[in-house]
């Protein structure tokens, strides 16, 4: 059984990256971009095995988590053929039309290990690098919490 979700932000080594919800513009993205990439540049620097960013990782423009921390791995994002039609599904299921900016939430970084939502839509997933560990969640706590706990459970 797993540690419950607040028993992880206890361990000093796990360092929890929030993305701010931020007003869009293309000059902010570039500043976001860069500004989430220094975050993570500093943290990796230190003595962190583990990092979690949580949010971002949504179907709206000023979700940029996983392109910041792409750009800041050089890695090229792909998107995820099963995932993508299992969203199919669910929007057909529920009866809504899906348009094409949800295909973001389905989206992976390559050589990321991905990380099933069953409590939402948009993937998490962990990325080893340089020896350290890298994990994006989803930003609603409903979401993050139990995906984190599955996580661990499961390694």
């Amino acid at each position: 059984m797993a540690l419950p979700f607040c028993m992880y932000m206890l361990f000093s080594s796990i360092i929890f990256l929030l993305v701010e919800e931020l007003p869009f513009s293309n000059k902010l993205f570039v500043f976001s971009l860069y500004a989430v990439s220094l975050r993570l540049s500093l943290l990796l620097t230190k003595s962190s095995d583990l990092i979690i960013i949580s949010g971002g990782l949504g179907p709206t423009n000023d979700d940029i988590t996983r392109d910041a921390v792409a750009k800041f791995l050089d890695r090229k994002i792909y998107l995820d053929q099963a995932e993508k039609e299992k969203m199919i599904d669910r929007f057909t299921r529920l009866g809504r039309t899906m348009t094409p900016n949800n295909l973001k939430q389905v989206m992976l970084i390559e050589g990321s290990e991905k990380i099933e939502n069953k409590w939402g839509v948009a993937l998490g997933e962990s990325i080893e690098f340089k020896g350290k560990r890298i994990i994006l969640l989803p930003g609603p706590p409903n979401e993050m919490e139990p995906m984190l706990d599955y996580y661990f459970a499961n390694k």
